[in-house]
């Protein structure tokens, strides 16, 4: 029985709210340049912006010292470019390592007194 909203593909239903689309063929030379480096639009404005009223808190809290809010800005800065550069991974990679890491990250908890 099929669902309403629902596309049956193969042996999951998926919500159709929930499928992104691809782009067609004939779209494929006219990507913009966020979608060449793999970041998503929607997700990047909306990380700038709680990533700026984050700072905005800040600074309202430091009483105008600058140093702090500086440095916060520049983790922020080295933050957002630790975020391009985990996006041009290719998500294969990901898969394979993931199991690894997660591994290797519990074994520590484990072991830490």
């Amino acid at each position: 029985m099929r669902q309403f909203g629902a596309a049956h593909t193969g042996a999951q239903t998926v919500s159709q709210d929930f499928l992104r689309q691809l782009p067609s063929l004939s779209n494929q030379g006219r990507r913009g340049w966020l979608a060449r480096i793999h970041i998503d639009p929607m997700l990047l404005g909306l990380l700038t912006l709680l990533v700026g009223f984050g700072l905005v808190l800040l600074y309202s809290a430091i009483d105008g010292d600058s140093t702090a809010f500086s440095r916060q800005a520049w983790r922020m800065g080295v933050a957002f470019a630790a975020l391009i550069a985990a996006a041009q991974v290719p998500p294969r990679l990901y898969q394979y390592i993931c199991v690894s890491f997660v591994s290797l990250v519990l074994l520590i908890l484990v072991r830490r007194p």
